[in-house]
């Protein structure tokens, strides 16, 4: 309970029958080349834990013989399967998160994929609320996201919920629920920002996005809500003087235009464990500030994300940090910007280290040939 389990072959392995009717609940188990869990045993409950981007292109989430139960667990971005279950016996995987709102890839779903003989319906949803639903300009609402009801809209709430700590993004396209994007935390399924309406009247498109894989489409993982901004009774805007021409409107100034210019990854070579610095320089070309949501994928696979703000007509340096330990030659890429480095085992010297050496050598070669020479020279001018 409570570990987390990332960058193995296995997340969790009992491949000899050792963990019957146990359970497996309150873990993060994420970034595992086969599989998160994989049990041959029976009788497990697996419940409450956050499985995501494990496998690729074989392995996955979970993989199951028979007897299990699966339940209020985060299932999402495993490849290619977020339940196996390589048994005939079905196994229950009810009220799962499985990355999208339209449920696991058996169709028609877009979320995780799930075999034969796994029972996943229902499955759980993310939904949105704003309480109240119209406010003036000064007054807030309490904007709601709520995981724990299923596809049948049915509450889960009293059999248990996803884990704590998940994190859900909310954003406002007016007013402010701290910016106009914040992130917050799950507690008991439900996670809660809010609104505050500022100067301006209108109505606020205030939406809600749950974790997901790379491959789900926006309207699975994002649900939004909208709240009426009014200004306050009594409150009226003066007429303008019939003598008095309207002024022109000022000019709508160019959107944001935000992209990674380039990345750098330093040292380019590490032994296993120490860390490699990767630098992104994200440049806004537009005339108006902007957020910017910079996605760290190493080998294909997303490893950190960050959102930030940038000014217009200025540059943001993002610093990314990673420490692998399995030796060998890892692809960085970040908005289409490319790199790479190296991990060699430890105990190895680095190449520059080497390079080092070699250079040293060389000059003092040079160094003596010299002196030879005039040495040599000044003997036969004396002769």
């Amino acid at each position: 309970m409570d570990n987390i389990i990332t960058e193995n072959k296995y997340g969790i392995l009992d491949d000899n029958h050792t963990f019957l009717n146990n359970t497996i609940n309150g873990n993060t188990i994420t970034n595992n080349s086969n599989y998160g869990i994989y049990s041959s045993a029976g009788g497990i409950t697996i419940i409450s834990n956050t499985i995501a981007n494990n496998g690729g292109a074989s392995g996955g989430g979970i993989r199951v013989w028979h007897g299990e139960e699966i339940r209020f667990n985060l299932i999402y971005g495993n490849m290619p399967y977020g339940v196996n279950n390589e048994g005939a016996i079905t196994i229950y995987a009810t009220n799962n998160w499985w990355g999208a709102n339209d449920g696991p890839s058996t169709s028609p779903g877009s979320g995780d994929k799930v075999s034969a003989n796994v029972d996943y319906d229902p499955w759980l949803v993310i939904n949105i609320s704003a309480s109240p639903t119209s406010i003036t300009r000064g007054s807030t609402s309490t904007i709601t996201a709520d995981m724990t009801r299923n596809s049948k809209g049915q509450d889960t709430s009293a059999d248990g919920h996803i884990p704590d700590g998940t994190k859900i993004i909310f954003t406002t396209n007016l007013g402010s629920i701290g910016s106009t994007t914040v992130t917050k935390e799950t507690v008991d399924g439900k996670a809660t920002a809010t609104l505050t309406a500022g100067n301006t009247a209108g109505t606020a498109t205030v939406c809600v996005q749950s974790p997901h894989g790379d491959e789900v489409p926006v309207a699975q993982y994002r649900v939004c809500t909208t709240v009426n901004i009014t200004a306050p009774t009594g409150v009226t805007t003066p007429p303008r003087p019939r003598a008095s021409p309207s002024p022109p409107s000022p000019p709508q100034l160019p959107p944001a235009d935000m992209h990674v210019h380039s990345i750098s990854v330093s040292p380019g070579q590490a032994q296993a464990g120490q860390p490699v610095t990767v630098l992104a320089n994200v440049v806004n070309n537009g005339a108006s500030a902007g957020s910017y949501n910079v996605v760290l994928r190493i080998n294909s696979r997303v490893e950190q994300q960050r959102t930030i703000e940038v000014s217009p007509g200025a540059a943001y340096p993002v610093k990314f940090t990673v420490t692998k330990s399995q030796p060998g030659t890892y692809d960085v890429a970040i908005d289409g910007q490319q790199n790479s480095f190296t991990i060699i085992a430890a105990g190895r010297s680095t190449g520059s280290h080497q390079n080092g050496g070699l250079i040293a050598i060389l000059i003092v070669s040079i160094l003596i040939i010299i002196v030879s020479a005039l040495l040599i020279l000044d003997f036969r001018r004396r002769a």
